[in-house]
């Protein structure tokens, strides 16, 4: 069977192979992930005998959950500095995955890039991205994106979320008329992948406010709590 290789990164001078978990492969500058990952830089300074076999180095990621193709190819982009795509609603399902792809192998400078998007997301009209920023900020366990992100995203339910995919993973898990921020109504995925001490401060500043909060000023409160819950001083974070 002839090998598939990726469209964006098959340069025959690259001193690297990645192959994907769906078996595409990107010729890639091993530079570019030493400099970016601790744990890619030890396997290639330290290669197993089987990647000193080949020809040229060789790296076969496996997990089919984030090492994929179409998040690889995503993952790469940031390391080479190119520019964050500008429609967010599609861009965040294959940065969630990006997100933990970089956790995993420790790339703190690309996580650095993505909560600088996140802030820009906070700032952009109409609260959707913001809640996907809250989201996003879950994942990486970041305190700041979530109190900015909860004083803007509170407005939104699930069904002002345009993005197709978003609006099905609502109806499926029959969360349609929720807030995006009403804990409970979230469906299992966004549980499982979100930091639990987020998730619980959440839990926790929701409950003091006895009820969903209808109005900004509610919010406010919910994110003043919610920083004060985990040690954040949260006027600063506004």
């Amino acid at each position: 069977m002839t090998d598939k290789f990726s469209s964006a990164y098959n340069d025959s001078d690259a001193d690297l192979i990645l192959v994907s978990s769906d078996n595409v492969y990107f010729r890639v500058y091993s530079y570019y992930l030493k400099a970016s990952s601790p744990v890619f830089r030890a396997m290639l300074e330290l290669p197993d005998p089987s990647v000193q076999e080949q020809k040229v180095p060789r790296i076969e990621l496996v997990d089919e959950s984030s090492e994929t193709a179409d998040t690889l190819t995503a993952a790469l982009d940031i390391l080479h500095g190119k520019n964050f795509p500008d429609h967010i609603a599609s861009y965040f399902f294959t940065l969630s995955v990006v997100v933990q792809f970089f956790q995993k192998y420790e790339c703190t400078g690309a996580l650095l890039d993505i909560r600088l998007l996140l802030q820009s997301w906070i700032s952009a009209p109409g609260g959707g991205p913001a809640w996907l920023a809250f989201y996003l900020g879950a994942i990486l366990d970041d305190v700041i994106v979530c109190s900015r992100a909860i004083r803007k995203a509170w407005p939104r339910s699930f069904t002002m979320i345009k993005d197709e995919s978003a609006g099905a993973l609502a109806n499926k898990q029959g969360v349609a008329q929720g807030f995006v921020l009403d804990v409970d109504r979230w469906d299992l995925d966004m549980y499982t992948k979100s930091s639990p001490r987020i998730t619980w401060a959440l839990l926790r500043a929701r409950r003091n406010q006895k009820t969903v909060p209808q109005d900004q000023a509610g919010w406010d409160s919910v994110a003043r709590e919610f920083c004060d819950i985990l040690g954040v001083e949260g006027e600063l974070l506004r």
